[in-house]
């Protein structure tokens, strides 16, 4: 439930719902982006949270399930559709992805909001690094 005062002095503080901690996410490249949208997107109500829904309250955890479920399938039905294979990821990958992308363990462990880095290190493999693979801009 991120809300505008979560923006300060170019960090956004995301609180861990699993750890527990916050973290602060540098305010650059492609979450510049996306914060800029938001804010500048026109609401029909005020509203102090980032992502809300037409009453200007926070979207839910089923909530955003829901729209994510719905836009998967439907990118899943286009992509089958063209005659390409679908390959099945859940969300709880990003959060892995996250923390692999990390340069060091100390990094990976900031990310998680880990409070110990030996469960960072259990977890998590910190191995070779490979540059991705950007999609192309539509």
């Amino acid at each position: 439930k991120l809300t505008k005062a979560d923006i300060d002095g170019g960090k956004l503080l995301a609180a861990h719902s699993k750890a527990g901690g916050v973290v602060e996410l540098d305010i650059e490249l492609d979450l510049e982006s996306v914060l800029q949208r938001i804010l500048a997107r026109k609401r029909t109500i005020s509203s102090v949270f980032l992502v809300a829904d037409e009453s200007g309250q926070p979207l839910t955890y089923w909530r955003l399930r829901t729209m994510f479920d719905d836009a998967q399938a439907a990118a899943k039905k286009k992509w089958e559709d063209a005659g390409r294979t679908w390959v099945t990821w859940q969300r709880k990958d990003l959060r892995t992805k996250n923390a692999t992308d990390a340069d060091t363990l100390e990094q990976a462990q900031e990310r998680l909001a880990h409070t110990d880095a030996r469960t960072t290190r259990a977890h998590y493999r910190m191995g070779l690094k490979a540059k991705p693979n950007r999609l192309p801009q539509r």
